[in-house]
């Protein structure tokens, strides 16, 4: 396999979450409804706050040779399970108002 067609294989498969990204930002644009747009956002910061923290801390350790090498689209993973956490914290905080 010659170098630009592994290349083109290789960007392939990150196109569809990149695109699940720009489906949210789209989404917190046109989204009217300031009290929805308001949960997304919050769940989205809690997403970003987890995955960033937890790649900082893998990062770090990683460098002093304390964890394994962990490949960089795991990060996309993490943040996407940090909106499942972000939902929970949209209900905790809700139900607390309520």
């Amino acid at each position: 396999m010659t170098a630009p067609v592994a290349y083109l294989i290789g960007v392939l498969p990150p196109l569809p979450v990149i695109g699940f990204f720009v489906a949210i930002g789209a989404y917190m644009v046109e989204e009217r409804d300031e009290y929805l747009r308001m949960l997304l956002v919050r769940q989205s910061l809690v997403a970003t706050g987890l995955a960033m923290t937890a790649a900082t801390f893998w990062g770090f350790l990683e460098g002093f040779d304390l964890l394994p090498h962990l490949v960089g689209y795991a990060w996309p993973i993490m943040w996407f399970a940090g909106l499942g956490v972000g939902i929970c914290v949209n209900i905790l905080i809700e139900r607390r108002t309520a």
